[in-house]
């Protein structure tokens, strides 16, 4: 489909706005591409929960002023017969739908036409930052990288294996912990130990938890663990899958009584 990628995981489908040639990629054709796959995805029964993200220079994007007289002369108008199908699949749509987002204007779109946001590669200050931004009521689902080794040297040499793929290469990440008051020395040389830490709790079950309850005293709805493996597998750490369902329950979400939630908020 024209400008968004479908895949799934498991139960998780994945939707990817993809116009890597423009950094303002919203288009007629994009937006309508986009109801559309809402629609195939949650018609399926299989399907729990959709991702909505993007990919690209722009990582997600604008209006494209080369399409907007596509939007005719009243502006108004254009923007509900475009737009509006879009958004209103998003509100009405019957799983949870999360967008991931970092920064202020994904984010409200993440709270008033979305039941959230799944924001990635994050410390409990940004969680808290999230909370303050969109209000009590839409979901932060927030992922948070573990390694279930007490090992410091093996922990972090994994956790820097894992995090090169996101610093210093791709800027929206390094922005956001930029903005969050990381300097840029912390960044050099596969990055300090100090942001390592923040970025990937280590440690013991009782060390990973409490960084967990970090997030949910945030104000993190639920935090999405992910099991990163000591030994540099690229396989989850299955022991600590185990561990953390035995510690943690999985969220129950009734998406129209969260999109409620926000209407009221």
């Amino acid at each position: 489909m024209a400008g968004v990628k479908q895949t799934r995981d498991g139960a998780v489908g994945l939707l990817t706005l993809s116009e890597p040639a423009s950094l303002n990629a919203m288009t007629p054709d994009l937006l309508g591409a986009l109801a559309a796959a809402i629609g195939e995805m949650t018609d399926d029964p299989g399907v729990r929960a959709l991702v909505l993200t993007g990919e690209g220079r722009g990582f997600c994007s604008g209006q494209n002023l080369k399409a907007s007289d596509a939007l005719g002369s009243d502006i108004a108008a254009g923007v509900m017969r475009h737009y509006w199908p879009a958004f209103r699949a998003l509100r009405e749509c019957p799983v949870p739908v999360v967008v991931a987002a970092l920064h202020p204007k994904m984010l409200e779109l993440a709270a008033t036409q979305a039941n959230g946001t799944h924001p990635y590669f994050v410390p409990p200050e940004h969680t808290a930052k999230v909370r303050a931004a969109i209000g009590p009521g839409p979901m932060i689902c927030v992922e948070q990288a573990i390694i279930l080794s007490t090992d410091a040297a093996k922990a972090r040499a994994r956790a820097r294996s894992y995090m090169k793929t996101y610093v210093p290469q791709l800027p929206n990440y390094v922005n956001n912990l930029k903005n969050l008051g990381w300097a840029d020395a912390e960044f050099e040389n596969g990055c300090s130990d100090k942001l390592v830490d923040a970025i990937v709790a280590w440690g013991t079950e009782k060390q990973i938890q409490d960084r967990i309850e970090a997030h949910l005293k945030a104000g993190a709805t639920q935090v999405c663990i992910q099991p990163l493996h000591p030994d540099n597998d690229a396989h989850p750490d299955l022991k600590a899958v185990e561990a953390f369902a035995r510690l943690n329950k999985p969220l129950r979400v009734d998406p129209r009584a969260a999109a409620g939630v926000m209407a009221n908020a």
